[in-house]
């Protein structure tokens, strides 16, 4: 089980909880590593959003191994076998999205649109199935003919 001496860190929001369903949809019934390159990425995507003022994270504030344990979270609460201790937030995400892959998807990247970034992994694997332009300030995403 990894240590994420993440006690005193902000809570996980709904945002970022969205961000770690989109990856654990991504790599279910597996949970990928601290050390796996989408966990290090997701880690530093959650480190750049400006959700949380910087002066009260902590040094620990969503390293990989928290990612990791988040995944962990959701997969207990997507099973009902495993941890046991686990966040309101992570309850609220997988009532409100946890059968709905495709809207997780979509809030996603709403999410690192918003914050400016959209070239994370999940993000790359999932704009492979969309037709995705960019015009102006306005993302347009279409499904792919092959995908109707």
């Amino acid at each position: 089980m990894p240590i994420t001496a993440g006690h005193g860190n902000p809570s996980w929001t709904i945002d970022e909880t969205l961000l770690a369903l989109e990856l654990y949809n991504l790599t279910k019934p597996k949970i990928p590593g601290s050390k796996d390159p989408r966990i290090v990425d997701l880690s530093a995507l959650l480190n750049r959003l400006p959700i949380h003022p910087i002066e009260i994270r902590k040094n620990a504030f969503r390293n990989p191994a928290s990612v990791e344990f988040k995944l962990q979270n959701l997969r207990a609460v997507a099973t009902g076998k495993g941890l046991s201790n686990i966040a309101k937030n992570d309850r609220v995400v997988w009532e409100r999205y946890g059968s709905n892959p495709d809207l997780v998807r979509g809030l996603s990247l709403m999410i690192r649109q918003a914050a400016g970034f959209f070239w994370t992994v999940p993000t790359r694997i999932w704009m492979m199935t969309l037709n995705i332009r960019k015009e102006g300030c306005c993302i347009d995403c279409t499904r792919s003919e092959n995908e109707a």
